[in-house]
């Protein structure tokens, strides 16, 4: 049924036109009412109601009104009635520029561009000149768009404009630059939209390649150019323009937005970031959120929870704070496993009525869930309107649960969500083949695998062959993992090796180990970690001089390394405890970590016959400093921390950047059921619960 058009009735009724003789009380008709009789057109071609636009045209005749006739063309095609739109036109006494684009528009928002372009080279025939509005009417394809800015007669700064955009977005950028070139100087307008093209579309070299060849540069060039840098990653470049533009220009709102972008996506160190920002004229929500998210996103969460802080105290702050800047400091609780400090942000949120955001419930759900709180995770994901419970959602709860290692909970939670009419996204399969793999389920893993692809028809991704490649060497089945990485089906990348060289550590099966080693350096020769595990391994069957020349090609491919870095947030001050392997001494209290430490060791001999694994140490050096090495591991480090600064028996939550170590692991253990804790590690595979002596994930992770 047709929509009535609330607008066009207000004209209609509002302009004096009531009947089928255009007139109100012997007044002049439509004569005396053509500008309300083009507002009713207008309303009806924007409502698309054709029913009252027909009625207005067959009430009232136009009388040669070439406004009208034209109000009747552009209504008709909004409307999707093109031939009734051409016998309009056809029937016109006369044409101008403005009623041949309503026609040609009309036939490319009908999507007939044979039509729109028959219709530009008839006005063209017809001696109307075409304007750049007609000639972007006009165009459907690039090709076409080329051919019809070769017939115009004149090109001004749109038709310039439009063609080059065209190039760029076609993928085209030789042309675009060609064009660029042969454009005559002093478009510097189009320059700066090209600059604006490239910068959106990712290509920042070809957008500073443009910037570089403009005579001088506007604030528009210039505020592109940062965005563009800063959104691509370049961050010290934007950071760089922005100091240009300094000298050259006044910057506006959009400049210090832009060199706000720019401060977020560079994770230098350097105070002239926060100049930046503290120089800013005013301080919007989005200024904040922004740089909040670009410190959590650069691994500065700590940073990232003081600048929340700042923004809360500060007199120029919004207020309130917006939902968005909440999300920024959730997540960065989330990489922090600040637990505590998590949940007086989820107060705040909801005292602000941010919880019925859709965005910030989910990151509430994620945030618990990676600190290891499933109960609250569940909790805040029953209390969601049930319309909001997305994919979204329901895969945050799915990964929360596989991170936990709770297979259980994993199946039963797909299971509900399929009951829900929500259908599982290849994220959700991600979780359950993950969860799989921790529980050691193959068979489960294979029949979930199989019907992801044959059932749900979703593509597996690499993240998926990845999940089988660990399910299968952590079950030991590492012919069948390098199967699966070797074959057509999909093409292995880095962490495929990772995972498999990974296992052969923990199975030490040196053949296949052999065979990830070359691929991964193969892939990256300067991956500090593939000389490390594999020197372990090595180091683990006594072969120390096949040991000494692969750490002899790392030492030549000057490898970087991801440093191994642990962290505790105490639940009282919020302070950020962070640790590297053996850096206790850089610590305030590194004489009480290190004198707890010492204590804990003794006891762990004495009383519950620990020896140190000293397979889990790479280097060739003796055994009583192989001991004190595992020792002064990070994660260790964290935990006596965090056993000095709490009362006893309170429960530790500490995380780890990289996989524990089985020498930490087990240790670890021991430590709940000295101290009579509950010790929660989150590490890169998953969470491990310790607790009377025990770990959740069974001594399989």
């Amino acid at each position: 049924m047709p929509r009535y058009c609330f607008a066009a009735g207000r004209c209609y009724r509002e302009g004096g036109i009531t009947g089928s003789h255009g007139r109100r009380g012997g007044g002049g008709g439509l004569q005396d009412c053509g500008p309300t009789l083009i507002a009713a057109l207008k309303a009806c071609g924007r409502a698309r109601d054709f029913d009252t636009g027909k009625k207005l045209h067959l009430e009232h005749h136009s009388h040669g009104d070439i406004f009208v006739e034209t109000s009747l063309v552009a209504m008709y095609a909004r409307c999707g009635s093109m031939a009734d739109a051409r016998r309009v036109f056809d029937a016109m006494r006369r044409h101008n520029a403005v009623s041949w684009t309503a026609l040609i528009a009309g036939y490319a928002e009908n999507r007939d561009p044979d039509s729109a372009i028959a219709a530009f080279h008839a006005m063209l025939a017809s001696g109307c000149e075409a304007d750049a509005t007609a000639f972007v009417a006009a165009l459907s394809s690039v090709e076409d768009a080329r051919i019809v800015f070769d017939r115009m007669p004149r090109h001004d700064v749109v038709s310039w404009t439009t063609l080059i955009l065209a190039y760029v977005e076609n993928g085209d950028d030789d042309l675009a630059l060609e064009l660029f070139d042969s454009m005559p100087p002093g478009y510097l307008f189009v320059a700066s939209k090209l600059v604006d093209a490239y910068s959106k579309s990712g290509a920042a070299e070809e957008a500073w390649m443009v910037f570089q060849a403009m005579p001088r540069h506007d604030l528009v060039a210039l505020n592109s150019m940062v965005l563009g840098l800063a959104e691509n990653g370049e961050g010290d470049r934007a950071l760089g323009c922005f100091h240009c533009l300094e000298q050259c220009l006044e910057p506006d709102a959009r400049s210090f937005t832009a060199a706000i972008a720019g401060i977020a996506s560079t994770a230098a160190k350097e105070p002239g970031r926060e100049r930046v920002f503290d120089r800013m004229p005013a301080r919007t929500a989005v200024s904040w959120s922004s740089l909040i998210l670009g410190y959590v996103e650069n691994g500065d969460d700590d940073l990232a929870l003081e600048l929340f802080d700042r923004m809360k105290r500060s007199p120029q702050s919004p207020s309130p704070p917006c939902a968005r800047a909440y999300v920024a400091a959730l997540m960065a609780c989330s990489s922090l496993a600040a637990l505590e400090a998590g949940r007086a942000l989820h107060r705040e949120a909801s005292m602000l009525g941010f919880t019925a955001d859709t965005y910030l419930a989910v990151t509430l759900v994620d945030f618990y869930g990676k600190c290891g709180s499933m109960e609250e995770a569940e909790k805040v994901f029953r209390s969601m309107d049930e319309r909001r419970k997305n994919k979204v959602a329901w895969s945050a709860l799915l990964a929360g649960y596989s991170r936990q290692g709770d297979a259980g909970r994993v199946f039963a939670t797909f299971e509900e969500m399929r009951g829900s009419g929500v259908e599982p996204c290849a994220v959700a399969f991600v979780s359950l083949l993950a969860a799989c793999s921790h529980a050691g389920l193959v068979d489960r893993g294979r029949e979930i695998f199989s019907a992801m692809v044959e059932r749900y028809r979703i593509a597996p991704l690499a993240e998926h062959y990845n999940c089988m490649v660990d399910m299968l060497g952590r079950a030991n089945l590492l012919d069948e993992a390098l199967a699966v990485a070797t074959g057509s089906s999909f093409v292995a990348n880095a962490a495929t090796w990772k995972i498999v060289l990974g296992a052969c550590h923990k199975w030490k099966n040196l053949a296949i180990a052999r065979v990830a080693f070359e691929a991964l350096v193969a892939m990256d020769p300067r991956l500090d970690v593939a000389y490390v595990v594999m020197a372990s391994v090595l180091g683990s069957a006594g072969l120390w001089e096949e040991q000494a020349r692969v750490l002899e090609r790392r030492g030549k491919a000057g490898t970087w390394k991801k440093a191994g870095q642990s962290w505790w947030v105490c639940p009282r001050s919020g302070i950020v405890h962070k640790f590297r392997a053996g850096d206790a001494n850089h610590h305030p209290q590194g004489d009480a970590i290190a004198a707890k430490i010492k204590e804990l060791l003794g006891v762990m001999k004495e009383r519950h016959g620990y020896v140190a694994d000293m397979g889990c140490v790479t280097h060739n050096i003796a055994e009583v400093e192989k001991e004190g090495t595992l020792c002064g591991h990070s994660e260790r480090l964290a935990i006596a921390c965090a056993i000095v600064n709490t009362p006893a028996r309170e429960s530790v939550r500490v995380v780890k950047n990289l996989r524990v170590c089985e020498d930490c692991h087990r240790a670890t253990a021991i430590i709940s059921r000295i101290e009579e804790r509950v010790i929660v590690c989150r590490d890169t595979s998953r969470f491990h619960v310790f607790e009377s002596g025990e770990c959740s994930c069974k001594n399989f992770w």
